[in-house]
């Protein structure tokens, strides 16, 4: 009975020992003086649409902390929409998945910095035409 009452007061001591001593907690990670660099990006999409027929301009700006050396802009255009004439940039793929490679003189894409594209052709479509999946260097970008 003794033994019962000893190892009942001494257990519960034990346990929080043990629990104090295998708690692991992780070492703040070194001040290097430098913040992690951050990529990421926006769009801004406008379209004028007419029978048969679409104008569009894409506006994709660097809003991270890195600077896109040789970048490059893709994105999906919706079905039904071709790519005739165009600016900005070289354009690779006329439909349906379309790359833009950007122009020598407009690289790097500093942070802060934006690649203009206008393009325009025929739309077989019956609504307006639209784009999506826009990346740049492959990061998604916001609208």
């Amino acid at each position: 009975m003794q033994l019962k009452r000893a190892l009942s007061a001494v257990l519960p001591t034990v346990a929080g020992v043990l629990a104090l001593t295998t708690t692991a907690t992780a070492a703040p990670a070194p001040d290097t003086g430098f913040a992690a660099a951050r990529t990421s990006c926006d769009f801004d999409y406008r379209a004028g649409n007419s029978l048969g027929s679409y104008s569009a301009a894409l506006k994709v700006t660097n809003t991270g902390s890195t600077s896109f050396h040789h970048w490059q802009v893709e994105f999906d255009l919706s079905p039904g929409a071709t790519i005739g004439t165009l600016s900005g940039g070289t354009f690779v793929g006329f439909r349906g998945h379309i790359r833009v490679l950007g122009p020598e003189w407009l690289s790097p894409l500093a942070p802060g910095g934006s690649a203009n594209f206008t393009f325009s052709g025929p739309n077989t479509a019956s609504t307006g035409v639209t784009v999506s999946g826009v990346t740049l260097n492959g990061v998604p970008c916001t609208a």
